[in-house]
């Protein structure tokens, strides 16, 4: 589980990093939605992705199902 947190953290850092690098510190809404689908494939706790991308929970919850 510290593996696919870890991995999912360096996606969203690199994605930051490439929103930065186009002067959109904040990164795109799809982009942050993207990532927390791809963690809810891996099995990553609610709470922890919504912690990882900057959503609430209930945002994830909302295209979760």
């Amino acid at each position: 589980m510290i593996e696919r947190l870890e991995m999912a953290e360096e996606i969203y850092k690199g994605t930051l990093y490439a929103a930065h690098l186009d002067g959109k510190t904040e990164g795109k809404i799809e982009e942050r939605i993207a990532i927390a689908r791809n963690a809810l494939q891996m099995r990553m706790p609610i709470a922890d992705i919504s912690r990882l991308v900057g959503l609430t929970e209930d945002e994830i919850k909302r295209f979760a199902h």
